[in-house]
This record gives structure tokens, C-alpha cells and sequence, in this order.
């Protein structure tokens, strides 16, 4: 019944806070390089959606602030299903035996 309790926590805390819910089991190995590919990719995109919007798009679709957001929503779409889909994959046995055992 924790188990259950523990897997439906994660994915509430994956939906609500994209790539941060690897910080939950950070001491695992795997949690870490995830979380951190993470970041990596959503600074990459983020700084490369400040030049995309503020360069080849600020004059054909308006403002600025506006394009940042909607291309820095659609760029870490891909990172927050990533995020949703480990949670909902990954075995009960891994969350039972966190953090002493694999």
C-alpha cells in the first residue's frame, strides 16, 4: 500500500515539477545524470529561445516576452514527459528499496 502511495506521489511530483522530481531519489545514480541532463537541456533551450524569439521572430509575432514563453513552454514539453514516463515506469521495488538497494 506505501509503494502505491509512493508511486502516485512521484508522478503528482513529476507533473507539477517537470525534471525537479529527480531530486526526490537524487541519491540514485541514474536520478543524478537524469537531473542533470536536465538542466543542462533546458538552459541550452532556454538560451537559445531567447535568440531564436528575440532575433528571427520578435517582428512577425509580436512581442518578445510572449515568444520566450511559448517556445520555452514547447521546448521543455519534451523533458517534463521524459520526467513522467521514468516515474511511471520504474519499478516498485526500486522506490521500496531506496536508497539501500537498486
Amino acid at each position: 500500500m506505501m509503494q502505491l502511495f509512493f508511486l502516485y506521489f512521484l508522478i503528482i511530483l513529476s507533473i507539477f515539477f517537470n525534471y525537479f522530481s529527480w531530486l526526490y531519489t537524487y541519491r540514485s545514480r541514474e536520478s543524478k545524470y537524469k537531473f542533470w541532463i536536465s538542466v543542462i537541456l533546458i538552459t541550452i533551450l532556454s538560451l537559445f529561445t531567447r535568440y531564436f524569439a528575440g532575433h528571427a521572430y520578435s517582428q512577425t509575432l509580436g512581442s518578445k516576452v510572449f515568444d520566450v514563453i511559448i517556445l520555452g513552454i514547447l521546448f521543455s514539453i519534451p523533458i517534463w514527459v521524459w520526467s513522467l514516463i521514468d516515474k511511471i515506469i520504474k519499478p516498485s521495488e526500486f522506490y521500496s528499496n531506496y536508497p539501500n538497494g537498486k
